[in-house]
């Protein structure tokens, strides 16, 4: 028996996909990519578990290498971490309280 495991989208031009869904075994959504400027390359990739965000990676300037990731944690930004010297890896992390307010930042890294 078959089933969808993968589900793209256009939502600016019509059928060039920016968006994919990957689906778990329930036909819930396991991970999502979106394309956010037309290049058909993911520069968010968005990881769900049982239903609920629990991690999001973000290529911000669109050179293909992801230079934010955040932690989610009961539907609230917990931690994101930055690659501030665009060497593909985080070297700052800011942790968030339960109203979103920055807690803590520290380095991380090297």
């Amino acid at each position: 028996k078959g089933r969808l495991v993968k589900v793209a989208a256009s939502r600016r031009s019509p059928g060039r996909p920016d968006l994919w869904e990957y689906l778990d075994s329930s036909g819930r959504v396991q991970k999502r990519e979106v394309d956010e400027n037309g290049d058909v390359r993911p520069h968010r990739i968005e990881s769900f578990a049982e239903g609920q965000l629990v991690r999001v990676e973000i290529d911000g300037d669109a050179d293909g290498r992801m230079d934010r990731w955040q932690e989610w944690r009961s539907g609230r930004l917990w931690a994101e971490a930055l690659d501030t010297d665009d060497d593909g890896e985080p070297d700052r992390r800011i942790r968030f309280g339960p109203n979103g307010d920055v807690i803590g930042m520290e380095r991380i890294g090297r």
